[in-house]
């Protein structure tokens, strides 16, 4: 009897679209056939797939891969998505929001049509609009029609022909009218008070899971947790050997956060996430809430440590696509008041608190290939990136694409036709460049499958039909195909060809300013006056940074950096300082 193939580590990260995630538990399911998942990330759809990647593992990790397969039934998910409409079910729209919601699945169903264009979009919109505002369309039509009878018999005219077609065309357009200002005014009003979103994740219909109901159900079930021993945890990955990591955007500090949280400083309302979480995972988060020395108001709480926050927390977060779903709110202490208290006054007020809102996390880097970057890799961090197909498409076969290390790619194009295309390109550029650049870069683009969606496919087309579904399903197994011929010595000589032009102009830098016979102590170790500079070390810390830096600066001609640009691969790789994230 022959031995098995021995498995392979990797790393994966997912790139976020909505229900374009689809795509993803194909793909992860191809590869965990010689794979085994040590990292993973994502960002909104790609955090959904990257929760459910790690949740499989874990399983699979602690059973020593017995069946149920639970790979497999990661690829089922796709499956269960494409029966009776269930993708679109999942986004159950908050009460006061359900007439704009059918207006948006109105369009979204006759954008499909391959007749009609825009005029069949409008004209299905504009019935459910006057379906969805019956008083207000009913109101809008009468006043239409009153106007024109007032007209006509203020010039003394009678009811005329024309008089009567005027007033039909004049009452229809009070009447979409008045139902359209009637819309725009839930919207405005009710969009806030949703927390800037038509769906909150959390079922309304007890019987009909929504998304956040359903996928808690489905991590911990993929996980093979106990009741007891629900819900999954970041600490029940890490304990298994399973890192998983996500963005979000904090929209009020402006910045991206990596969840799960480094720091200790946010606290949650009970009350408020019960709006959008099942009880358990409240339960959980109140039981394990970190005791600080502050005493909270009522009701408030700090998140528990890593270990003890659930993943569902973080992929919601995560995953909170503007206006289609609700942010959620997390609290600070508020330090420009904190400060003027008492020292001896820990308990605090709800005016001690700023509160914060967390919205999708493609907002700040849809794309976090970055996540488990290493300068020499020990294992490869594959990708998989999603982009838009053109209009004449070529064959499913051909939208999957890996390029090769030494193959540059061609910076994808998008035409600009209008104001709208014009303004969208302004959005995407200004979120996604760092994205699109990375994912351009030589050891970066080898082990980045792109799949190329076409409009009617994934992106915010909740509704569609279980055939496209399929298409998703197998454009993912596809990509999965593809990473599975990874040469990963192939990939480290490139990564080395990359690295080495960066490190030797840094060397010769540093060379080039302390100089051949340098004095360690002529750099700034302390003020002229003798204090300490900010971070003071000890003395024993900077005689090693000395050596280090006296090492370094030796090394400087034995690869210049004329030498280790010869034939170096394009585009070129830029070292920076940046944010950890």
């Amino acid at each position: 009897m022959t031995d098995p193939k021995p498995r392979k580590e990797c790393d994966l990260v997912m790139e976020g679209g909505i229900t374009s995630g689809v795509v993803y538990p194909a793909a992860v399911a191809k590869l965990h056939e010689e794979y085994d998942f040590r990292s993973i990330g994502g960002t909104s759809a790609g955090a959904i797939a990257a929760a459910a990647t790690a949740a499989a593992q874990y399983r699979w990790n602690g059973d020593g891969g017995r069946v149920p397969d639970p790979f497999a039934e990661l690829r089922d998910l796709t499956d269960e998505l494409g029966r009776d409409g269930n993708l679109v079910k999942l986004f159950q729209p908050s009460f006061g929001l359900r007439a704009p919601f059918a207006v948006f699945l109105a369009g979204l169903e006759a954008s499909r049509a391959r007749r009609g264009g825009g005029w069949r979009v409008g004209r299905a919109m504009v019935k459910t609009v006057l379906r969805e505002a019956p008083r207000a369309s009913a109101a809008g039509a009468i006043a239409g029609a009153a106007l024109v009878g007032t007209l006509v018999c203020a010039v003394g005219g009678g009811p005329t022909p024309a008089a009567w077609t005027l007033g039909a065309a004049t009452a229809g357009m009070g009447a979409v009218a008045a139902a359209t200002m009637a819309l725009v005014r839930v919207l405005l009003r009710s969009i806030p008070e949703n927390d800037f979103g038509i769906s909150t994740g959390h079922s309304i219909d007890p019987s009909t899971p929504a998304l956040t109901d359903w996928l808690t159900d489905k991590l911990d079930h993929l996980a093979g947790l106990s009741d007891a021993e629900k819900p999954l945890t970041f600490g029940h990955l890490d304990a298994r050997g399973v890192e998983l990591r996500m963005v979000t955007t904090n929209l009020t500090q402006r910045r991206p956060e990596v969840l799960p949280f480094e720091q200790r400083a946010w606290i949650f309302n009970a009350d408020e996430l019960g709006r959008f979480f099942p009880k358990r995972v409240i339960d959980r988060l109140v039981e394990h809430a970190f005791v600080a020395r502050w005493t909270l108001p009522a009701g408030f709480y700090f998140l528990p440590e890593a270990a003890d926050l659930p993943v569902i927390l973080a992929v919601r977060m995560s995953l909170s696509f503007p206006l289609l779903v609700s942010t959620i709110p997390l609290y600070r202490l508020d330090e420009t008041r904190l400060p003027r208290r008492r020292a001896d006054v820990r308990s605090l007020t709800s005016r001690d608190l700023v509160r914060s809102v967390f919205s999708d996390g493609g907002i700040c880097s849809n794309f976090p290939i970055h996540f488990f970057d290493r300068w020499f890799p020990t294992r490869p961090t594959f990708g998989i990136s999603l982009g838009a197909a053109g209009p004449d498409a070529a064959a499913d076969a051909a939208r999957v694409h890996l390029p090769r290390p030494n193959q540059p790619e061609r910076p994808r194009s998008e035409a600009i036709s209008g104001v709208a295309s014009f303004l969208t390109s302004i959005v995407v550029t200004a979120k996604d460049h760092r994205d699109i650049l990375q994912r351009e870069l030589p050891s970066y683009r080898e082990r980045v499958a792109q799949i190329a969606l076409r409009g009617d496919e994934g992106g915010l087309n909740l509704d569609m039909p279980a055939s496209t579904i399929e298409t998703l399903r197998k454009l993912g197994q596809q990509a999965g195909d593809r990473l599975l011929d990874f040469d990963f010595d192939e990939h480290r000589w490139v990564r080395l060809r990359v690295l080495l032009p960066r490190l030797a102009e840094e060397v010769e830098a540093l060379h080039a300013l302390l100089g051949e016979d340098f004095d360690p102590y002529d750099l700034p170790w302390t003020r002229a006056d003798g204090s300490p500079l900010p971070y003071p070390r000890p003395e024993k810390w900077r005689e090693e940074a000395q050596t280090f830096l006296r090492a370094m600066a030796s090394a400087a001609g034995t690869l210049t950096k004329e030498r280790a640009r010869s034939r170096e691969p394009r585009p070129p790789l830029a070292l920076r300082a940046t944010p950890r994230s």
